[in-house]
């Protein structure tokens, strides 16, 4: 299995959206994205728990980005109103420009902080799903030995194909972290309950090199 091919592929494609997301999205359009998105964990893991998640993505946020000076450089970009009419006034085509300058980077800047609340939901999703992830693991393991045990017939055209396919649903996580937008708060164990089936049936048809 080409799983750095495949990692190469998924970091690539996240540079990619990573930097064109903003060009495509407005500033107001992330806003009521992130707000959205907050809601929506709110409606499935109450006040509380929200404020905790989302108050961890601040502290985190500020830590990473605004503490480090990553913002205040990136806010040197952004034109000031003062500069916008200086580029008007110089070329309508500089005054465009400007505003769509200004409009990429306080794009950016939103999607950041709307990781940083993606993060703590998976992190707080881990909890739950590691268990189940593990049990999947053990069945698979078990429901291995058993056909080894009885010379039973391992097939290798469904391990080949639960394998293809598992490595592309174990970076789903990487999409939902950057994705333009909003998603429920219940991916995690959506994702855990699609990811079953493939790993149970590439661990039972393994050969017997594969973790022997």
């Amino acid at each position: 299995m080409k799983w750095g091919l495949h990692l190469k592929f998924w970091i690539l494609l996240t540079l990619i959206v990573l930097l064109s997301v903003p060009a495509l999205v407005s500033v107001q359009s992330g806003l009521d994205r992130v707000s959205r998105e907050v809601e929506m964990t709110r409606s499935v893991f109450g006040d509380d728990m929200t404020e905790h998640i989302v108050g961890r993505a601040k502290a985190v946020y500020k830590t990473a980005f605004v503490d480090t000076g990553f913002i205040a450089d990136l806010n040197k970009t952004h034109l000031s109103q003062d500069d916008v009419r200086k580029a008007h006034a110089m070329s309508g085509a500089l005054n465009h420009f400007s505003a769509l300058t200004n409009s990429y980077f306080g794009s950016m800047v939103i999607n950041l902080y709307g990781m940083m609340i993606r993060l703590f939901i998976i992190g707080h999703w881990l909890v739950y799903v590691a268990p189940f992830v593990v049990a999947c693991v053990v069945d698979g393991y078990m429901t291995r030995a058993k056909k080894l045990a009885e010379f039973a017939y391992q097939n290798p055209s469904a391990f080949s194909l639960s394998a293809h396919v598992l490595l592309w649903i174990v970076f789903f996580p990487v999409m939902y972290l950057i994705a333009p937008l909003p998603v429920t708060p219940l991916f995690m164990p959506l994702w855990a309950l699609v990811m079953a089936l493939p790993v149970v049936v590439m661990l039972a048809n393994s050969q017997r090199i594969f973790g022997s």
